[in-house]
């Protein structure tokens, strides 16, 4: 108990040494920070837009790769495959609560919603189909039902946002801006990590996403495939 006590003591005195974020404006600095996103335990909730590149499935996956020129991106898509085990994995053991604005059947077949970009993309970057877009929604409900501790809140906010935030409850959340020139803040001081964990618990809790709430979320889902597939 005295070990545990001093350690405790000496990663708190270490916490207070390490600066309270971490800035960068190169998309290849972006990769380690994703890695380390991965590699952490604890509760994790996101805001982004549109849909997440956590749930995009295997197959869609492994289009981008092919067709995307960006090296940074092809990176980022071959890394959240290999990934797909390990996330499943955590969400049989820890919450996942994923906000993200969903796209009108008219933007998506406008052609202009770009795949999972977690800041602003060349023109060139693959843009959903309402073939893809369904692939991923199915995706999601698959997930839904699958997994308890997975949880999908739809967002249906006309104005885009500029920023992506994920906070997990071990310490770590990061804001990225998403507009250019692409901007990522690593924010570790444990204060401000639970800042950003309270803000987003609180757009979640008072939309709902829990119970009742799941299932309307799904049968939402579901009449979005339908209009797509029209």
């Amino acid at each position: 108990e005295l070990i545990k006590a001093y350690t405790e003591q000496f990663y708190e005195y270490l916490s207070l040494c390490r600066p309270a974020l971490n800035a960068f404006s190169n998309p290849k600095d972006f990769i380690p920070c994703i890695l380390d996103i991965f590699s952490r335990p604890g509760a994790t909730i996101q805001m982004v837009e549109p849909l997440s590149v956590t749930t995009l499935p295997r197959e869609l996956l492994e289009r981008c790769i092919t067709e995307v020129n960006d090296p940074v991106w092809k990176t980022t898509y071959q890394l959240y495959m290999d990934e797909i085990p390990h996330f499943e994995k955590r969400l049989t053991q820890e919450p996942y609560i994923d906000i993200c604005r969903l796209a009108s059947a008219d933007e998506v077949r406008s052609g202009k919603v770009f795949i999972s970009s977690t800041y602003e993309t060349s023109p060139d970057h693959p843009r959903y189909t309402p073939e893809t877009y369904i692939l991923h929604l199915k995706n999601i409900i698959r997930l839904m039902d699958q997994y308890e501790n997975y949880y999908f809140l739809p967002s249906h906010e006309k104005e885009r946002q500029n920023y992506n935030l994920i906070a997990i409850e071990s310490g770590l959340a990061l804001l990225i801006h998403t507009s250019d020139p692409p901007l990522l803040l690593e924010i570790q001081r444990p204060e401000m990590v639970l800042a950003c964990r309270e803000y987003l618990l609180r757009k979640a809790e008072k939309k709902g996403y829990d119970g009742i709430h799941k299932t309307k979320i799904r049968i939402m889902l579901e009449d979005l495939i339908q209009e797509l597939q029209g």
